[in-house]
């Protein structure tokens, strides 16, 4: 999805609000970003470093663990063992970050705008759109944990894409169940992975700290 770049773009004109916030959370990340993307030519001319670069500065804002629970579903993630769900957030986490590698290296110039902001009760919800070719509304579920502002979803013109990969990953919970999903993804990312040859070797293990696991409050 080419609107998921904008995860990391759509915070530039966010107002100032008291520290800390998901505003300062994503403004900084989008400043890290722009900053490797244009000092390092390496990470747009190779695919392997760009997902690097997202692994190192991106995924750790991302709240995996608790994606990947939503994504199984209450049932079946209860059910699942404690290797099982670590095995799956690892996953997902590559999953997601090749994910929004992807979309990045098509970055091409679009405008974004905020719409509005609002932040109670530990979590908050920013509304953006991206004006390109057309018009893209992107919203961000961010809750707040262990003093940390975490994306636990994004909405693209509504649709949530916690919801989409689980309707995506339908068929592969239907036949396997979390174990299912598990190889799903896993054969996800050997495909995204199989032209990076010998550099894929310190890829899923490098940044392995990237979710806090403490999930959606209760």
């Amino acid at each position: 999805m080419k609107a998921m770049a904008f995860l990391l773009l759509s915070a530039l004109s966010f107002s100032s609000m008291a520290s800390p916030n998901p505003d300062e959370m994503v403004g900084q990340v989008v400043k890290e970003v722009l900053l490797a993307l244009s000092s390092d030519q390496r990470i747009t001319r190779e695919p392997y470093e760009l997902d690097r670069m997202v692994r190192r500065k991106v995924l750790p804002h991302f709240e995996v663990r608790t994606m990947a629970r939503l994504i199984v579903g209450k049932d079946r993630w209860r059910d699942s063992s404690p290797q099982l769900k670590d095995e799956l957030s690892d996953a997902f986490r590559t999953f997601l970050g090749h994910a929004i590698s992807g979309a990045l290296s098509g970055y091409d110039g679009e405008k974004v705008n905020i719409l509005s902001s609002s932040v109670g009760e530990g979590r908050a919800l920013v509304r953006t759109e991206i004006l390109g070719d057309g018009r893209t509304e992107l919203d961000y579920d961010i809750f707040y944990a262990h003093g940390a502002w975490m994306i636990y979803d994004v909405e693209l013109d509504g649709l949530s894409i916690v919801k989409l990969y689980r309707l995506d990953f339908s068929r592969a919970l239907l036949l396997g169940g979390a174990s299912g999903l598990l190889d799903a993804l896993q054969a996800k990312n050997r495909e995204v992975e199989k032209g990076w040859g010998d550099q894929v070797s310190d890829s899923r293990h490098a940044f392995s700290n990237s979710s806090t696991g403490t999930g959606l409050p209760k």
